[in-house]
């Protein structure tokens, strides 16, 4: 039976979940991404094969973001592995991570979906070291640096004033030199890509 109206219903599964708060915590922004993460899990309709019926603007709202962190955080999940990008701006939970609806339901959507898992680094003398992810913005930022680079002076200026609200978020020194842009290009690259500026796509 589904629960009534106002009380959700969402089962997770306990070690994908401890897994995916490491990721979190592993990441850029680990605040902003859990409040993500958990307005994602309020959103979880019943029997909607875990589809999180909200957009960007709504989840930014019941994490108490701005849309900007928003955009980043879904795509930090989506590089966890516990959501699926379904259409611009629409996700799909992990069904190995949680869901809100009958069990076989469940074990049908999982049959296109692996669990999260951590990720091994191998380091010196050949022995494995575990670690839960890598981190996107390594890839993207050769990209976006090639990007900034042939940009107009507004376009440098627009993106280092998000780095530098990044940043601060982060703890860290805003951004003072727009022509040092290795040194703050990576922390917009996600965003970039959620605007279609670069692909996020290869290395």
């Amino acid at each position: 039976m589904a629960p009534p109206e106002k009380w959700g219903f969402v089962m997770l599964n306990p070690d994908q979940q401890r897994t995916v708060l490491k990721a979190i915590k592993s990441g850029p922004l680990p605040l902003q991404t859990m409040a993500a993460w958990n307005a994602c899990i309020s959103f979880i309709a019943y029997d909607r094969d875990g589809e999180v019926m909200a957009n960007r603007t709504q989840i930014a709202e019941a994490a108490d973001l701005a849309p900007r962190h928003t955009s980043t955080a879904l795509s930090r999940l989506v590089d966890i592995g516990v959501l699926t990008r379904v259409a611009r701006g629409r996700f799909k939970v992990n069904p190995y991570v949680a869901w809100s609806g009958p069990l076989h339901k469940r074990e049908i959507a999982a049959m296109e979906q692996e669990p999260v898992r951590p990720k091994l680094r191998v380091v010196e003398g050949g022995k494995p070291e575990p670690v839960v992810d890598h981190d996107p913005l390594l890839v993207l930022a050769p990209r976006v640096v090639e990007f900034l680079r042939t940009a107009d002076d507004a376009t440098r200026e627009r993106w280092a004033r998000r780095a530098g609200e990044i940043e601060i978020v982060k703890g860290q020194p805003a951004v003072e030199d727009l022509n040092d842009i290795p040194r703050w290009a990576y922390r917009v690259a996600e965003e970039m890509v959620e605007e279609g500026l670069i692909s996020g796509e290869g290395t």
